[in-house]
């Protein structure tokens, strides 16, 4: 499984346990509540497919999440980032001084 089909699987994963957290037995109730058609609900369910960023957000305000959430973001991810930065700066910082 490549990367894309792995994160695409991720977010089918997510999708599905976020709908039946929030009561959402049946994947119809939530497609129709979203005003999709089941069929192509289901495929996003099944990671065959990916939502748009318009129904991203729908889904979003339907299920009382957030796109961070539904697209599995974690914090983590961003203090890493922010790790990273801070290194480069401090490495670009040293190298100013030995020049």
């Amino acid at each position: 499984m490549g990367p894309a089909s792995q994160v695409r699987a991720e977010f089918a994963d997510r999708l599905r346990r976020l709908r039946v957290a929030r009561g959402y037995k049946h994947a119809r109730a939530l497609a129709r509540l979203l005003d999709l058609d089941e069929n192509r609900y289901t495929r996003y369910e099944r990671g065959e497919v990916e939502p748009n960023l318009a129904t991203i957000l729908r889904i979003c305000a339907v299920l009382g999440t957030n796109p961070n959430e539904l697209l599995g973001y974690r914090q983590s991810g961003a203090d890493d980032i922010d790790a990273a930065q801070a290194t480069d700066g401090a490495r670009t910082r040293r190298n100013a001084r030995i020049d």
